[in-house]
């Protein structure tokens, strides 16, 4: 048995004023889900500085007295690019004796992606059980497949460079073709904390849910409870099982939409409580709840960049699809019941709220060829570059076989586009030298950039293919 299987069968048997108020703490209330709301303004705050170095902010009520939020060491310029931040939030169980399931997964795993320049963002909700390539946690063989939540547990387990956080991050960045800056790690306790500290959130619930597994953070009890169906006022217990629940049809994607709803009735929650009174109390409750590798610290502009921001231009999308069809359910061979990726499904989603402006910026042509024997070969290609990004309104193919003969792949960029060329042999995960630049005199309908598809290509997506039977 190799060492994934091993891990795996280990894993298995383990088991207006107020329209201004409410644009300053969307992003803040987005990560309640995975912790709290001191969690994600702490962290706003600290990264503020690189959105609008050199703002100040007179924090309104008590929001300016909580510790912890004071200027700290200046950034030394303005970033102008698109920051996305991993936000983890862990199954780890208090008062579990340690080590009894080894580290945790994550149960909830999103990308809040802010655009400085365009005032605009969002937040992809990533589905646990979405069956991904993962870089190999003991840094020797191939990949893995697996499950995207268990990046974070292999990574802590082997030791990983970096740990778990660093594993999740790196995986996600391969996964999607996103750059991540920073991440943003929580658990349950700063989940039920956030809760309590605003007196519950009220919440409707469409049907009534029978025995749903329930957690004390408090005392460690699990138990089951039931929960009707209307609206109600949810304590940290209850909101932490609606959030947690995925035994109905609607399994994982019924769960994000739960997760959703938690958000909004919190954010709904602390703009009625008058800008956060019980803010105070957050932060001796939060104090060693977070794990973040966000470092820049300057008194943020967060007031001044949600007034630049558009309610409507801030998004929520589960990259599973409205109705899931941006995944399949699949059955391993390891017995496991997992989401494939639809890319052609998936990729607009992730573009929703995550896109390349540069890329965009550059509006290169081009054009896909088959260099191999293998016919749809380009096409294949074609479509792993416009799941990443590209447009294909920029993009041509020629796939019929009987052409030159490549056993390496090229990419030649002949009109000085190199910034596609180079994300071009990044999303390929072909080497720079792979880039060629032959300036050449453009010509209507001719390609800015041209990729010669060789016979040593290999797409990341085959891998997933091959570890599901599925093609």
């Amino acid at each position: 048995m190799d060492e994934q299987s091993r891990a795996k069968s280990e894993a298995n048997a383990s088991r207006g004023d107020r329209g201004r108020q409410a644009v300053t703490f969307v992003l803040a209330i987005a990560l309640l889900a995975v912790g709290g709301l001191y969690a994600a303004l702490a962290m706003l705050v600290r990264v503020d500085s690189i959105f609008f170095p050199g703002n100040t902010l007179e924090l309104p009520g008590p929001l300016g007295r909580i510790p912890g939020l004071d200027a700290g060491v200046p950034v030394d310029s303005a970033l102008t690019e698109r920051i996305n931040i991993l936000i983890l939030g862990l199954d780890r169980r208090p008062h579990h004796p340690p080590g009894a399931d080894g580290p945790p997964r994550s149960d909830s795993m999103y990308v809040l992606s802010v655009d400085p320049i365009s005032k605009s963002g969002g937040l992809l909700a990533i589905p646990r059980d979405l069956y991904v390539q993962m870089p190999n946690p003991t840094g020797r063989g191939g990949p893995w497949v697996t499950r995207i939540n268990t990046a974070y547990h292999y990574g802590a387990y082997y030791k990983y460079p970096g740990g778990g956080a660093a594993l999740a991050r790196e995986t996600v960045e391969q996964t999607f073709k996103i750059k991540i800056n920073y991440y943003v790690v929580v658990d349950w306790v700063a989940f039920a904390d956030i809760i309590d500290a605003l007196g519950g959130v009220e919440v409707t619930v469409p049907t009534p849910l029978s025995r749903v597994e329930a957690f004390n953070v408090r005392d460690g009890n699990a138990f089951f409870i039931d929960i009707r169906a209307g609206r109600q006022l949810m304590d940290s217990i209850t909101a932490l099982a609606y959030s947690r629940y995925r035994g109905d049809l609607g399994g994982d994607l019924a769960r994000i939409k739960r997760q959703q709803q938690v958000m909004r009735a919190a954010m709904e929650r602390a703009l009625s409580l008058g800008w956060l009174s019980n803010a105070p109390a957050l932060w001796s409750r939060f104090r060693g709840a977070i794990e973040t590798d966000i470092t820049a610290a300057r008194l943020p502009g967060l007031v001044a960049l949600a007034r630049q921001i558009d309610p409507e231009r801030l998004a929520m999308v589960s990259l599973a699809g409205d109705n899931g069809e941006a995944v399949r359910e699949v059955r391993t061979p390891y017995g496991e019941d997992v989401l494939v990726p639809v890319w052609d499904k998936m990729a607009p989603l992730v573009q929703s709220v995550i896109y390349d402006r540069r890329l965009r910026e550059e509006g290169a042509l081009v054009k896909v060829v088959n260099g191999t024997p293998v016919r749809g070969q380009a096409t294949r290609v074609a479509a792993h570059l416009v799941r990443h990004g590209l447009s294909p309104t920029d993009l041509t193919v020629a796939d019929v076989p009987g052409g030159e003969r490549r056993a390496e792949t090229v990419i030649i960029d002949y009109s000085g586009k190199e910034y596609t060329a180079r994300r071009l042999a990044e999303w390929l995960n072909l080497p720079r030298s792979a880039v060629q630049h032959q300036p050449a005199a453009p010509s209507p309908g001719e390609p800015d950039v041209l990729v010669i598809v060789g016979q040593d290509l290999k797409l990341p997506d085959d891998l997933v293919a091959a570890a599901t039977n599925v093609r």
